[in-house]
């Protein structure tokens, strides 16, 4: 009977594939979704600019909150009527609600904020504040 050095690699690689196997034969609803919307915030001279992508989610389905310099997004798609649990050959879209919360810039001008939504994208653009000069 010869000795087996030991490996701890090899163990940790079993248990990966033991993790790996439990969470294949979990059903679908409980595997875990990205329900964020993905964003960019950028700026200009002028103004900070925020797009977030809502991908087939009507715009009344979208609640935006804005405070100070923070900006909630909230807001749901469903499926629709005819799809169906058992006449689903692949289903990896997203069904239920988001929310994401972000903080901007200091200087922007939240109360001046402009919202529009085309095709997916929903951007705010908000003035920044200049800042004032005094005389004397």
């Amino acid at each position: 009977m010869s000795l087996v050095p030991w490996n701890p690699f090899r163990e940790l690689e079993s248990f990966r594939r033991q993790m790996n196997s439990m969470f294949d034969r979990l059903p679908k609803y409980y595997a875990v979704k990205n329900t964020f919307p993905k964003i960019n915030i950028y700026q200009t001279d002028n103004e900070v600019i925020l797009k977030a992508e809502i991908p087939g989610i009507p715009k009344e389905n979208v609640d935006v909150t804005i405070e100070g310099n923070k900006v909630r997004l909230r807001g749901h798609t469903d499926r629709s009527a005819e799809f169906r649990d058992q006449n689903v050959y692949r289903s990896e879209r997203y069904y239920g609600g988001f929310a994401r919360t972000v903080l901007l810039p200091s200087g922007v001008e939240s109360d001046k904020a402009r919202i529009e939504s085309k095709d997916g994208e929903l951007s705010i653009v908000f003035p920044k504040k200049t800042a004032s000069r005094t005389t004397s």
